[in-house]
């Protein structure tokens, strides 16, 4: 990953995870058909899971970006984004989700190690 990378994946998680938020904020507004009558907003409802769901949305959206990029680290962030994505589902109560994303974390980890191997034995082109 190259250093100019990090401000744009740093824009992109606070945007993502600030976007996220403002959602959560707004809940019992949004759950109380788009009415402010008798609606509580506040940062103190959120729950862990509202904290969780803002980082892998984060995580998510940048791993996407760095895959646009051709960058190998998007895998990385695919595999921990989906491995935080496992127990936030079955803790909801969605075991088949749940299931599909300890899928989705052992295809991300064969694929990180499959680019890697890729790397490792492309030919190396000599510039003059």
């Amino acid at each position: 990953m190259h250093a100019g990378d990090v401000p744009i994946l740093s824009a992109l998680a606070i945007a993502t995870m600030s976007f996220v938020a403002l959602i959560y904020y707004f809940r019992p507004v949004i759950n109380n058909g788009f009415s402010f009558d008798g609606a509580v907003l506040g940062v103190h409802l959120f729950t862990w899971v509202d904290y969780t769901d803002m980082l892998t949305t984060a995580l998510f959206l940048m791993a996407m970006w760095l895959m646009a990029r051709r960058k190998i680290e998007h895998w990385i962030l695919w595999i921990i984004a989906n491995a935080i994505s496992v127990p936030l589902y079955f803790y909801k109560g969605f075991t088949f989700t749940a299931l599909q994303y300890v899928v989705f974390t052992l295809i991300a980890i064969w694929a990180y190690y499959e680019w890697q191997r890729r790397y490792r034995v492309q030919p190396r082109t000599a510039y003059a």
